[in-house]
């Protein structure tokens, strides 16, 4: 799957995105209002929404057009060798920037020496260290799947501030893209833009989608955002022999609908808070320790093995489903002694 930077969200050299949905109108007009000026940018909102589209998108509509846009993402390293390698891959991709962009994203992963570090390289100050970083002109994005509206998030916001130059921390501009499934009339227009895009791109007639199928396309949740609707429009290219789409080529690239129970709707927390509640009023009296740590291996064996079961041994596959880096994915299977 692309970055979200390929996604043809925009009509031509608009600088709004093409959408149906009363929801997205905002976020037209933050963007808009965003590529009209120079301030640094917030970009907020699910996996896959879009957001490094969204940021290019402004700095091709901005007076920066000309220049680089570069892109700054914490590296999948342990500790030691991220602060080791994010200063010097820091310091590169800011002088690369000069003169344009640089979006960092998921800055909230980022150390917080570096975050500083970041910030102060950005308002002209020497760093802490040996190696000052020159910067010249450089335009800030950041982004991040974490939303600082919801409760216990309101601390990322510290984390955003430290990596901002001092002087634009009142400046900075919040753009909050929707999840897909908020703003379903979106859906048939995306599926329609990726059909035209990849008939193109593949030199054939774009698919021919039944109103049954599309309806399932509809009602489907879209957990992985515009990036999904991208990815099984691309599949269905190479599933379906003729131009017809009939929602039985859907079976196996999306859920049937009763089906489909997300995260978020499966009550997870209530299971494991009923079955600690029962150990917890059984345990007086009896020594316990390291329970965290024995709660969270008794989570995460089989949550590893069922995401490996289902990504049939992929790990980089499963990584991206779990959300860590493949380092850290093959220490954990070592750990636990699980087999792929």
């Amino acid at each position: 799957m692309g970055s979200g930077a390929d996604m043809p969200l925009a009509e031509g050299m608009s600088r709004r995105l093409v959408t149906r949905s009363p929801a997205m109108q905002s976020v037209n007009k933050a963007i808009e209002e965003a590529c009209r000026s120079d301030c640094p940018v917030l970009l907020l909102g699910e996996q896959g929404v879009g957001k490094e589209f969204v940021a290019r998108l402004i700095h091709r509509h901005s007076p920066r057009t000309n220049r680089a846009f570069e892109t700054l993402f914490p590296p999948a390293l342990t500790p030691e060798l991220a602060a080791q390698e994010l200063h010097a891959e820091q310091a590169r991709r800011l002088r690369q920037a000069a003169g344009g962009t640089l979006l960092v994203k998921e800055v909230w992963r980022f150390p917080s020496a570096a975050r500083r570090r970041l910030g102060e390289a950005l308002d002209h100050q020497q760093p802490g260290d040996r190696t000052p970083l020159e910067v010249h002109d450089v335009r800030l994005m950041l982004s991040s799947r974490v939303s600082l509206e919801e409760p216990g998030h309101e601390h990322w916001l510290g984390a955003v501030e430290e990596a901002l130059p001092l002087g634009s921390i009142a400046s900075l501009r919040r753009i909050t893209i929707p999840p897909l499934r908020r703003r379903p009339a979106d859906i048939p227009l995306l599926v329609e833009t990726f059909n035209r895009e990849q008939a193109q791109e593949a030199r054939r007639e774009p698919l021919q989608f039944s109103s049954k199928a599309m309806d399932r396309l509809s009602a489907h949740d879209w957990p992985g955002n515009v990036s999904e609707v991208r990815s099984v429009v691309y599949r269905l290219f190479g599933a379906v022999s003729d131009q017809a789409v009939e929602p039985s080529h859907l079976s196996g690239l999306i859920p049937d609908v009763e089906d489909e129970i997300p995260l978020g709707r499966f009550g997870l927390e209530e299971l494991v808070r009923a079955k600690l509640r029962s150990f917890l009023g059984r345990i007086r009296g009896y020594h316990v320790e390291d329970l965290l740590g024995q709660v969270m291996s008794q989570v995460e064996r089989p949550l590893l093995e069922l995401v490996l079961e289902q990504t049939r041994g992929n790990q980089l596959q499963a990584a991206r489903i779990l959300g860590i880096n493949r380092n850290t994915l093959r220490k954990r299977i070592r750990a636990l002694s699980i087999k792929v």
